[in-house]
């Protein structure tokens, strides 16, 4: 199966959207036929799922996408050029709180992990520096969500080429 979302928004931007939501259909792509044509994401990367929403990330545009299951529409929560972008740079790795927020690692940028709460506040949650050439990476929290953990592929003074795995202690409460 392959997701085409239509050129034209069907509903204005909801709470939390940065851009206008659009439909999406589900088209049949038979089994050594040529792909139908749908709408291409640059760069996949992270991918959560939470209530009914599909939560990803696309690196090429430095976008965090939502899917809503049950309508079947899709929308930007962030994008680094719309306004109130520009915090988070090289989307990469995601996970979500039970809440609905959802914390990005950056893949290069400031080396950040930064939250989007579900009112579409972005807040750099946390930076981890003098890892150049590095990348922050999956971010995951502990079952009772008292702890978040994330790696950072290339820690300076490891070894080469080895990353490490850190832990932060909560709580994680974001305004909305």
């Amino acid at each position: 199966m392959v997701v085409g979302a239509s050129g034209n928004p069907v509903f204005p931007p909801s709470d939390g959207d940065v851009a206008p939501v659009y439909a999406v259909s589900w088209v049949e792509w038979p089994a050594g036929g040529a792909r139908p044509a749908a709408s291409p994401f640059n760069g996949g990367e992270g991918l959560w799922f939470h209530a009914g929403q599909v939560y990803f990330s696309t690196k090429g545009g430095n976008r965090v996408w939502r899917y809503d299951t049950a309508a079947s529409t899709l929308a930007v929560v962030y994008d680094d050029t719309m306004p109130g972008g520009g915090v988070l740079t090289g989307v990469d790795n995601l996970v979500g709180k039970a809440a609905g927020d959802i914390l990005v690692a950056e893949d290069g940028g400031d080396q950040q992990i930064v939250a989007i709460s579900t009112g579409g506040t972005v807040i750099p949650l946390l930076q981890v520096t003098g890892h150049g050439g590095s990348g922050l990476t999956g971010p995951a929290f502990s079952p009772d969500g008292t702890r978040l953990y994330f790696s950072s592929q290339r820690r300076p003074g490891v070894g080469l080429g080895q990353g490490v795995i850190d832990e932060v202690s909560g709580p994680f409460v974001l305004p909305g």
